[in-house]
């Protein structure tokens, strides 16, 4: 399995995805963040990229199995990125992106990292398959296949994710997505 980790920072699930045996490369805008991600874990690939500037070589139209975007998704422009996300993924395969929900409006100034309950749905426009689970009261985890199916448009809302702290399992989330 070939995974884009978008938004990678110091790469704690960069990591994780590669201690579960998937080919992973991180990318993130920051150049501190990838000088720290190379000396935390200097096996992984690793690639500077602003996501609202031209793609890089190495994401190319069904490159990808996994496009995770953890705590990240708040930042780039999302409906480009989006678009582009689901040309990276193989058919069939998927997007992942937990993000800490906000009830009515993003808090004004400054660094956040969420999104409001609305802009959550927002980004399952255009996939035919979304499941959106509740990670306690501090994050929605949405996952998202079918890019372009949208006539078979497949959504549910679950109460958490089914077997405790995601990242204490291997990328099996891909159960229930058709």
């Amino acid at each position: 399995m070939k995974a884009a980790d978008i938004g990678c920072g110091t790469v704690r699930w960069t990591r994780q995805l590669a201690h579960w045996g998937v080919q992973v490369t991180g990318y993130d805008h920051s150049r501190e963040a990838i000088r720290q991600a190379r000396q935390a874990a200097p096996d992984l690939r690793y690639e500077v990229w602003d996501v609202d500037r031209d793609i890089p070589r190495s994401l190319t139209p069904g490159s990808v199995d996994l496009i995770t975007c953890r705590l990240a998704i708040a930042y780039p422009g999302r409906g480009r990125f989006m678009v582009d996300a689901a040309r990276w993924l193989a058919p069939g395969v998927m997007f992942y992106a937990p993000t800490p929900p906000y009830r009515d409006r993003v808090p004004a100034g400054g660094f956040h990292r969420g999104l409001t309950e609305d802009e959550i749905e927002g980004l399952a426009v255009g996939w035919s398959s979304r499941i959106t689970y509740r990670l306690g009261k501090r994050a929605r985890a949405i996952v998202l296949s079918g890019y372009g199916r949208e006539r078979h448009r497949r959504t549910e809302t679950r109460p958490r994710y089914p077997h405790g702290r995601i990242e204490d399992h291997p990328p099996t989330i891909t159960e229930g997505l058709s």
